[in-house]
């Protein structure tokens, strides 16, 4: 992607696809420069954008990223991956009630989006509606079983409610799926015998 970048530096296609592959590289801060210049010739590029918001979110800088967001929802609103990362950005900066209503039209897209039900799930566990939550996190489940967030989540929502049977299968496979994470030990701790 570079030699057709080198030969053609204003082609915005060539820019987002060596972006792309910086992405898949984990190399957010040149992905950030490239697709700065992709933007710099086609600003209004709704992928494009999408991208930018993502690299901005991985590079922590959220609030950067909000305007790109916004920028790729507007021009594709029946997005469910824009509508996520959006959801997400705003999440980042504790703006919880745009993250929700950004996961919910992400769901309402796609109701098997289990990265939205997730994310939409420890917004509602953590705000205390515990039956919300674990109606979506349930969903999450049975979608993705081996996911450490859902797993853990479950498992903790169930320790809140003084639950602790139904929590160790969750926080158990939280533990196998990620055996360094501390939240998922803990919580097996102070369970009951």
């Amino acid at each position: 992607f570079k030699k057709a970048v080198s030969y053609n530096p204003r082609n915005v296609k060539y820019q987002r696809n060596l972006a792309g592959a910086l992405i898949e590289k984990g190399n957010f801060a040149e992905s950030e420069r490239t697709l700065k210049k992709a933007l710099e010739l086609d600003p209004s590029h709704i992928e494009t954008n999408y991208m930018m918001a993502n690299v901005k979110y991985q590079l922590s800088k959220p609030g950067e990223g909000l305007t790109y967001a916004k920028k790729a929802v507007n021009g594709d609103p029946k997005s469910k991956l824009y509508n996520y990362q959006l959801g997400l950005i705003y999440e980042a900066l504790h703006d919880l009630d745009n993250a929700e209503r950004y996961y919910k039209e992400a769901i309402k897209i796609d109701p098997d989006y289990a990265s939205a039900l997730t994310n939409l799930g420890i917004i509602y566990k953590n705000a205390g509606f515990y039956d919300q939550a674990l109606t979506l996190l349930r969903r999450a489940y049975s979608l993705e079983e081996d996911n450490y967030m859902v797993n853990n989540n479950l498992g903790s929502i169930y320790i809140l409610q003084d639950k602790y049977a139904d929590s160790i299968p969750y926080l158990e496979k939280a533990v196998a799926l990620k055996p360094r994470e501390k939240d998922p030990r803990f919580n097996l701790a102070i369970r009951p015998n």
